[in-house]
């Protein structure tokens, strides 16, 4: 998955939130209304039963659209998860891969006058750029069930932002 069908994702998953909650709101509104009319709405009076008869309709309503979103919601997460593993692989790991090489070879010029054989290989190893993409790659370790997509999605996308910033200083 791309960046932006990710940004994409994202935001789709955001507003199926949004979709959920707003008609949780709704659904609260009507079964308190629908508790007060019912009790003292006068049989009498057809305006009273009118909107009874839509807040139940409504009440009955609700819960099968709520449970709808919140299936599409969870296809959502599950779809943003997949996006950002995809993302990972597809993008990051490459980028880190190159970056390293790259890194690599420039601490290799500015400390071969200082060391040779293993110690070079371990200043290497040791030096700022190069544990930063280590760190930076062993952070991509696939969370099994992430708290939040969104937080998820963003962390791999701040990988990429300082992906950018250490590209700029090899």
């Amino acid at each position: 998955m791309k960046m932006n069908e990710l940004k994409a994702a994202l935001d789709g998953h955001t507003q199926l939130g949004g979709k959920i909650a707003s008609l949780q709101t709704l659904q609260e509104k009507c079964s308190n209304a629908l508790v007060g009319l019912e009790d003292e709405a006068s049989l009498e009076d057809q305006n009273a039963l009118e909107k009874i008869g839509r807040l139940r309709i409504q009440s009955d309503l609700l819960p099968s659209r709520i449970a709808a979103l919140e299936e599409a919601r969870e296809t959502s997460r599950l779809q943003l998860l997949t996006g950002a593993e995809e993302f990972g692989e597809a993008v990051l790991r490459p980028k880190i891969k190159t970056l390293r090489v790259a890194a690599v070879e420039k601490a290799r010029g500015q400390l071969a006058g200082l060391y040779s054989g293993d110690k070079l290989v371990h200043a290497i190893n040791q030096s700022a750029i190069v544990l930063s993409l280590d760190q930076i790659s062993a952070g991509l370790q696939r969370d099994p069930d992430p708290a939040s997509p969104r937080e998820y999605v963003t962390r791999r996308m701040a990988v990429l932002d300082q992906l950018q910033k250490i590209e700029k200083t090899i």
